[in-house]
């Protein structure tokens, strides 16, 4: 007769979380291999169109792609994405955290380091589509590349439209013209003559005594 084995409560909690992981781990295989079955897809449909050499018209080639749409029901923005996708990679990508909704932010790239260079960032971050959005919108690729040294165009220096600068004046006192007095009223104009600026040191310097003008 067979013993039934009595699980402990440590034996019970490890066998739920073993299976627990084994079948997040089947889960997560069965998403990439879901994603890179996707992405080879859309890669065999731009080859299969571009085996038909429709690019060398382009007014044909577009007839043809929307008439395929209608047929398909499929967007006519899926067929030409694919055939771009296909004319940009050589053979079907297949990369651990980036998918489909990835490279169609990445097609349109014409650069390639530009487009390898987040193909990598998404891969070693495991960035979302979000996560890529907000890179490519933030220029990431040209901030990377301007720390590591490479030259930057100078900006060009605005010139300026406005004054840059204010004068502050300062008034001290008003005088009235009415009340000024005649005599003064010349002086204020034509300024004191010189036999008056004589008289008036003189006053000053009697009071000590001296008289160096005389």
């Amino acid at each position: 007769m067979n013993k039934i084995a009595v699980l402990t409560e440590s034996s019970y909690t490890t066998l739920v979380g073993d299976i627990r992981r084994l079948i997040d781990d089947g889960k997560e295989r069965a998403s990439r291999a879901a994603s890179y079955e996707l992405v080879r897809t859309y890669w065999e449909v731009g080859r299969r169109i571009a085996d038909e050499k429709l690019t060398d018209n382009a007014g044909y080639n577009a007839a043809i792609l929307k008439d395929l749409s209608e047929e398909l029901g499929i967007d006519y923005g899926t067929l030409t994405r694919s055939l771009k996708f296909y004319q940009t990679y050589e053979v079907a990508p297949r990369g651990k955290n980036i998918n489909w909704s990835h490279y169609k932010l990445l097609i349109p790239l014409s650069n390639p380091k530009e487009r390898q260079w987040y193909e990598s960032l998404v891969e070693e971050k495991s960035m979302t589509r979000q996560g890529l959005v907000e890179a490519m919108r933030n220029d990431a690729f040209e901030q990377q590349s301007k720390s590591k040294g490479k030259p930057v165009k100078p900006s060009k220096l605005k010139r300026p439209t406005e004054a840059t600068y204010v004068y502050k004046a300062k008034v001290d006192r008003v005088i009235d013209g009415d009340s000024v007095p005649r005599k003064a009223a010349y002086e204020m104009r034509d300024g004191p003559s010189e036999s008056t600026c004589r008289g008036r040191l003189q006053s000053a310097l009697s009071g000590n005594g001296q008289n160096l003008l005389s």
